[in-house]
């Protein structure tokens, strides 16, 4: 049974699992996502679609954070063995073309 909240005013009314669904995927957007979620988090006129752009925005915060540390610590590592990130890539993309290019059938 679906549950009706058109009494409740707008500026409470909940949202449904698809208005959620659909401005996860609006917000993952590169850069209309960003204005998107800008907008949302500062003048939406809903109280949960503004929580809702409020807790994604930190979410992202938190998730460049993580990246921003995990990258350091990478650069760190790489100086403090004595290579450089050019060096590193070229290993890798050495290992990768030395993978067989076809699959035996058994």
């Amino acid at each position: 049974m679906r549950k009706n909240y058109d009494h409740y005013p707008e500026k409470i009314r909940p949202l449904s699992a698809w208005e959620y669904w659909g401005l996860q995927i609006l917000f993952a957007l590169p850069v209309v996502g960003t204005f998107a979620l800008i907008i949302c988090a500062l003048f939406s006129s809903n109280v949960n679609r503004k929580n809702f752009a409020r807790s994604y925005f930190c979410s992202l915060l938190i998730v460049l954070i993580i990246a921003l540390i995990g990258a350091l610590l990478l650069f760190g590592y790489l100086s403090s063995i004595g290579m450089t990130f050019t060096e590193l890539w070229e290993l890798i993309l050495e290992y990768f073309n030395e993978l067989p290019t076809e699959v035996p059938y058994p």
